[in-house]
């Protein structure tokens, strides 16, 4: 990411959903960057690793404020927040328009909102989710006892496909249009990357790449 680009000198970036902050650590060594919010709602992980990533990826600490809490409500000033971040976690939120609410709450103007690590389905993985997870509940209904066990759920705008860890996954229409409904433009920027690496598993035949994605609060809400 260009990161000179996203944000103006003296810019304070929150990196919601930091987890083990490496992106932290990283965004300190910027020299326009002012101050780096790292938000988790883990406190192991803010009083813990925050202060030996940052030391690791040669960061500073100083520029660092650390803030354990949830995506929401986010007890953050209105207009306080130049840009923020949220690295491989937003499809973990469970109530993702009240957080992009929120998020719109805190940015500054021009401010910039930017997802990493996101993986769009494509329609041909919804539809074959959604004929699956459909076809086990049938079955299950008709049966006189529940035989299929088939986790997740899908609903409307999104498919639950791991319960436990609360993953959801939305195709890129549905991704746009979830923007849309809550007042910001999308910029979806494709990495080509796999959405794992080849030595944690291979790649399933439906899976995507890699995708960022870019917002700005729009005008039309």
């Amino acid at each position: 990411m260009d990161w000179r680009a996203l944000c103006r000198d003296g810019a304070r970036v929150l990196d919601l959903g930091c987890g083990a902050v490496w992106l932290t650590g990283m965004l300190t060594r910027k020299p326009h960057i002012g101050e780096v919010v790292a938000w988790d709602s883990s406190p192991r992980l803010i009083r813990e690793m925050l202060p030996a990533t940052v030391e690791l990826v040669e960061g500073d600490i100083d520029r660092v404020e650390p803030v354990c809490g949830e995506f929401v409500p986010l007890l953050v000033a209105d207009g306080s927040v130049d840009l923020v971040v949220i690295s491989s976690a937003f499809h973990l939120a469970e109530r993702p328009r009240e957080l992009l609410d929120e998020l719109r709450r805190v940015l500054a103007p021009g401010g910039r909102l930017v997802l990493l690590n996101e993986t769009p389905w494509s329609r041909l993985a919804m539809l074959t989710f959604t004929m699956r997870t459909s076809a086990a509940a049938l079955l299950n209904l008709l049966g006189r006892r529940a035989l299929l066990a088939r986790p997740g759920h899908l609903a409307a705008d999104h498919a639950l496909y791991d319960p436990q860890l609360g993953d959801r996954a939305m195709t890129l229409p549905q991704w746009r249009a979830l923007a849309a409904r809550c007042g910001w433009s999308l910029e979806q920027i494709d990495t080509g990357l796999p959405p794992y690496r080849p030595q944690y598993r291979a790649r399933g035949r439906l899976e995507p790449n890699l995708s960022h994605f870019v917002l700005q609060p729009s005008t039309r809400r």
